[in-house]
């Protein structure tokens, strides 16, 4: 059965592989993601493709590397910017 969580956790790997950051199941558990940013240009090629695919916008205070400690932090706030209805503009 799919759960909610592992949708998200998903369509937010599928996100990082098109940008080319590849995360094997035995590294998604506490690995700090920003290890995988070569430089600032995939980091924010990253960042607006997660709000393109999720229909958010993160707050620019939320926009740094520690937003990146692990893909379970991501994903968690990912879907609280989803609950608190910080959508992109239409």
């Amino acid at each position: 059965m799919i759960t909610e969580k592992t949708a998200l956790l998903s369509r937010v790997q599928a996100v990082l592989e098109e940008n080319g950051i590849f995360i094997t199941d035995a590294e998604a558990g506490d690995q700090d993601l920003s290890d995988y940013f070569e430089d600032s240009i995939q980091f924010m090629s990253t960042i607006l493709a997660l709000e393109e695919t999720f229909g958010i916008l993160f707050p620019p205070d939320a926009v740094n590397m520690d937003f990146f400690s692990s893909l379970e932090n991501l994903c968690e706030t990912i879907a609280a910017l989803q609950e608190e209805g910080n959508q992109t503009p239409a």
